[in-house]
């Protein structure tokens, strides 16, 4: 592997841990009552409550987004310290 190619994956695996880092504090803004009130219109597409649809749209989106970057996490295929597990040999 060229050290191109490991300075990409290096990048790519940065980017998914912050993803991973920010991912929680961005579903939490969501769900806190400034944007959830945008959404409790008595509007009832399909019958059920425009909020309803909204609270799990988001927590679905959330789901979603961090199965995509857990998988990008662990394709990388490298360990870090904090990620290690006991039995495995320390990088030098």
């Amino acid at each position: 592997m060229s050290a191109r190619e490991q300075d990409d994956r290096r990048d790519d695996r940065r980017g998914a841990r912050d993803l991973a880092s920010v991912l929680p504090f961005a579903a939490v803004f969501l769900f806190l009552p400034p944007f959830i009130l945008i959404f409790t219109a008595p509007v009832a597409p399909g019958g059920i409550p425009l909020i309803v649809l909204y609270i799990f749209g988001i927590w679905a989106l959330v789901i979603v987004c961090a199965a995509i970057v857990a998988a990008r996490l662990s394709a990388s295929g490298e360990r870090d310290e904090a990620t290690r597990r006991p039995d495995e040999p320390a990088k030098s």
